[in-house]
């Protein structure tokens, strides 16, 4: 779980990946009196309203919004130009914890900002700046419909009372709203919140992979 005040960034390829992904688990730690910045790749689809969505999402939720990048729904890339915004984030923000897509995607948006962060925050460069002596935490999330079944995750977040505030949230995004059985339909997301922490032995989960930590010294965790 998240440490008082730590500063956490989203890395999300459009709006709405960063509700369905791990919408309940950033309310939490927006609770929990944490920093949340969200950016976004783009706008979305062009003509549509997910930039506005987005806009209303993080007043609601409380989280800050970093901004949109340049890049065009379904055409992302090339990845060093993803990175090279990456990297300008990360020139002004300093999290401990970056929170991404996952590698096994089949949207190809997704998949080159996962390709890129991992260009930008490499962990021997000096690109990704936390405070001096923290930890450094890379994680990925999945996005229903979009992520393959090869995601393994390993962190499981309790989010028992924050599901349905993240119900509520995704209903901002009105959109992308989808009916059930659609992966993305609020039902659907409810049964897997129930999946993933029937995992665990919780009512309902958020599910992530742990892909890099890097313990600091200011950190109590044992090494």
């Amino acid at each position: 779980m998240a440490k008082p005040h730590e500063s956490i960034l989203v890395l999300a390829a459009h709006p709405d990946d960063e509700v369905l992904g791990c919408g309940a688990t950033l309310l939490k730690w927006k609770d929990a009196g944490h920093k949340i910045t969200v950016a976004f790749g783009g706008t979305g689809r062009e003509g549509g309203r997910q930039a506005e969505e987005a806009e209303a999402v993080a007043r609601t939720a409380g989280w800050r919004l970093w901004g949109f990048g340049p890049f065009q729904d379904n055409a992302f890339g090339p990845v060093k130009d993803v990175a090279a915004w990456i990297e300008e984030i990360l020139s002004t923000e300093h999290p401990s914890r970056i929170l991404v897509h996952t590698q096994h995607e089949l949207n190809q948006d997704h998949h080159v900002m996962r390709h890129a962060s991992e260009i930008a925050c490499r962990l021997f460069t000096h690109t990704w700046k936390p405070p001096l002596g923290q930890s450094r935490e890379l994680w990925a999330f999945e996005v229903p419909g979009s992520t393959t079944p090869e995601f393994r995750p390993n962190v499981f977040v309790d989010t028992a009372s924050h599901a349905h505030r993240k119900e509520q949230v995704l209903a901002l995004y009105a959109s992308e709203s989808r009916v059930s059985p659609h992966p993305r339909s609020q039902e659907a997301l409810m049964v897997r919140g129930q999946h993933w922490g029937s995992f665990v032995g919780l009512r309902y989960a958020e599910a992530f992979r742990l892909e890099a930590l890097v313990i600091g010294q200011t950190s109590g965790t044992a090494s």
